[in-house]
C-alpha cells in the first residue's frame, strides 16, 4: 500500500478578504495543499505563523503593518525552512531582487491564472524558485547592478538609486519619470530612506549620499540647508 503524502501547510496573507478566499478555494481544490491560516497584514502574519506553523506562506507584496521585506525576514527568522511566495502587482525588478535576497522563494503576478498559482506553489513548496513572465532576465540584470560596497544604512538597491537622484536635486516627479515609477512609490521610498538614515532634511540626505559616494564631494558651503518639505507628502 502506498503511503499518502502529507499536504503542504499554507498561510495566506492578503489585505483583501475576497482575495484570500479565492486563493484558499483554489488551493483546497488540490490534493497537495491545506490552508491552515489567514492574515491581513504583516504583524498578523507573524502571529499566525507562530500559531499554525505553515510550510509555505503566500504573501501579498503591498501588505500594511510592516514592509514586505521586513515580513519576509521575520518569517524566515521564525523558521528558516519556511517557503515564501510573493504575489505582486508591480514588476519592479529591483524590489523583487531585494525580496528574493530576503528569503522569498518566488514571485507571482496577482493577475495570474489559477493554474499558474498552482504551478508556482508546487515549485516553491518543493524547494525550488518561481518567477513569473520575463522577470528572470530583468531580476538578474537588477542583481548585477546592485552595489558591491558596504551599505552602512541597510538601504535597498532602489532606495540607494533614489537617494542618488535626490542628492542630484531631482524632484519626486522627475525621479518617478526617470525610473518609470509612480510619484507615490517614490515618496514611500524616500520616507524609508529618511527612517533608515535618520536624515530629515535635504542637506542631511546629501551628506549621506556623499558618505556613500553616490555623488561627488563638494564644498560644504554649497550644500543646501533648507528642509525638503516634499517628505511630508506621505504621512508617517
Amino acid at each position: 500500500m502506498i503511503e499518502e503524502q502529507s499536504k503542504t501547510r499554507v498561510l495566506i496573507v492578503d489585505s483583501q478578504p475576497f482575495v484570500r478566499q479565492g486563493i484558499k478555494a483554489c488551493l483546497n481544490a488540490t490534493d497537495h495543499c491545506e490552508v491552515v491560516g489567514e492574515a491581513a497584514d504583516g504583524y498578523a502574519a507573524i502571529l499566525a505563523a507562530k500559531t499554525c506553523r505553515p510550510q509555505l506562506v503566500i504573501l501579498e507584496a503591498t501588505i500594511t503593518g510592516m514592509t514586505t521585506y521586513e515580513t519576509v525576514k521575520r518569517l524566515r527568522k521564525l523558521d528558516e525552512n519556511m517557503r515564501i511566495l510573493i504575489c505582486f502587482n508591480s514588476e519592479d525588478p529591483f524590489e523583487i531582487h531585494e525580496l528574493l535576497q530576503a528569503g522569498a522563494g518566488g514571485v507571482l503576478q496577482k493577475s495570474a491564472e489559477p493554474t499558474e498559482l498552482i504551478n508556482a506553489v508546487r515549485a516553491v513548496a518543493g524547494g525550488g524558485s518561481y518567477l513569473t513572465g520575463d522577470l528572470v532576465n530583468r531580476v538578474f540584470s537588477a542583481s548585477s547592478q546592485s552595489s558591491t560596497g558596504v551599505n552602512l544604512y541597510g538601504l535597498t538597491t532602489r532606495e540607494t538609486e533614489i537617494l542618488r537622484f535626490v542628492a542630484d536635486g531631482m524632484s519626486n516627479k522627475e525621479t518617478a519619470n526617470r525610473l518609470n515609477l509612480s510619484v507615490r512609490t517614490v515618496e514611500t521610498h524616500r520616507l524609508n530612506i529618511r527612517r533608515k538614515t535618520k536624515a530629515y532634511t535635504l542637506s542631511d540626505l546629501v551628506r549621506v549620499a556623499r558618505r556613500l559616494r553616490l555623488v561627488p564631494s563638494a564644498d560644504p558651503a554649497s550644500s543646501p540647508d533648507t528642509d525638503d518639505t516634499r517628505f511630508s507628502a506621505v504621512p508617517e
